[in-house]
């Protein structure tokens, strides 16, 4: 959960930064990203409450593969559930590589959070994704982010740190 909830922070932060610099919202892109993957921890408390409790844990390549494929989805119904506004819902369901380019909303929440979402793997596990790729990843164009732009997103990484520790207590 912790692995989950400092993804998540680092999302928000970077999505936060790249917003600054289009002249976008940057507490909208902040929660867009914190809660893109709001489906990941619902996912794991439903399959953990709904075992016996003699039943052993499921292993993590399960759970893994059961958030992996459910949490867009468990997410989209929590934030209809929870009336989130509609760029956070958009972020939710248009995140991924995939559908980024199905975003409506002004605000470009999933377009960020797609991009922030990289970072933050990136800043999790700077092996997952190497600088290279993140710099010729097609959000990036999309975006129209340099690669000046980019350089400086990715120097902010002792920055989001700092941010991330203080949330982590």
């Amino acid at each position: 959960m912790k692995a989950l909830w400092t993804h998540a922070l680092a999302t928000g932060f970077y999505g936060k930064v790249i917003a600054s610099k289009l002249g976008l919202n940057p507490d909208t892109a902040f929660l867009c990203g914190l809660l893109h993957a709001i489906g990941k921890p619902f996912v794991v408390h439903t399959a953990n409450q709904n075992r016996h409790p003699s039943a052993a844990p499921l292993p993590w390549s399960v759970m893994m593969t059961l958030m992996n494929e459910s949490y867009i989805e468990v997410g989209r119904q929590l934030g209809e559930a929870w009336n989130y506004p509609f760029p956070v819902k958009e972020a939710i369901n248009l995140h991924e590589d995939h559908s980024y380019h199905l975003v409506t909303c002004p605000t470009k929440g999933g377009v960020i959070t797609c991009l922030a979402r990289h970072l933050a793997s990136n800043f999790v596990d700077p092996e997952a994704i190497p600088e290279e790729t993140l710099l010729a990843l097609p959000v990036v164009q999309a975006l129209r982010l340099t690669e000046e732009e980019m350089t400086t997103l990715l120097q902010s990484q002792e920055t989001i740190q700092a941010q991330v520790e203080t949330m982590l207590l």
